[in-house]
């Protein structure tokens, strides 16, 4: 995950975040082990801190706009540029549940695809009837907020699994009954956050 207390390759203070240092405004350079999590200054796992995330990005991109290296050397325009970019980049992968579970596989099997289970039957069975609950709603019957409810529990308890999964996973990376679990979990919420979607669709044209 990184290095071990980084230090500024120009000035050599500790720095708090990979892409800049703040003690004397130096960018810097990023090498191929700063993962997204080091970035924010998360821990590798599923379940992640937004508010934290959040509070890094915002101090960040104010130091790392390229408005403000208008007039710098070439290096710290184009460093400001990748910098910002890989950030929203970042941002926006650890905020979606699902797009953060098949980075978190990228880092443990690296360039390994990723290849999603299939979901157990009785699952599917249940994602017909939450289908089938949103083909009502749109019709004009049934309860939004009853849906909502439903799905939003379904997500809980996937993300949990997920949650779970990953910590046995990262201590065993080589068992792949744990590894396969993952893949199915991550096929379950994949699916229900398209149902999340699809109700979100549904209550806003009401």
């Amino acid at each position: 995950m990184g290095r071990d207390q980084p230090q500024c390759d120009s000035c050599e203070s500790t720095l708090k975040s990979a892409l800049f240092c703040s003690a004397c405004e130096r960018l810097q350079q990023v090498d191929d082990r700063e993962d997204y999590f080091t970035l924010f200054s998360q821990p590798r796992r599923f379940k992640v801190d937004k508010k934290a995330i959040e509070a890094v990005f915002d101090e960040l991109i104010l130091n790392l706009h390229p408005d403000f290296f208008a007039q710098a050397d070439e290096r710290d325009q184009a460093l400001s540029l990748h910098h910002t970019s890989l950030l929203h980049e970042a941002k926006a992968c650890l905020f979606n549940p699902f797009e953060r579970g098949k980075y978190l596989l990228r880092l443990l099997y690296p360039g390994e695809e990723v290849r999603l289970g299939r979901p157990p039957a009785d699952f599917i069975m249940d994602m017909f009837d939450l289908q089938e609950g949103l083909d009502a709603l749109e019709q004009g019957s049934g309860q939004g907020r009853a849906m909502s409810d439903q799905i939003g529990e379904e997500l809980r308890g996937v993300c949990q699994a997920l949650e779970e999964g990953y910590q046995k996973l990262a201590q065993n990376k080589h068992q792949p009954a744990i590894r396969q679990t993952f893949l199915d979990n991550l096929a379950k919420l994949k699916f229900l956050l398209n149902l999340e979607q699809r109700l979100s669709e549904i209550l806003r044209k009401r």
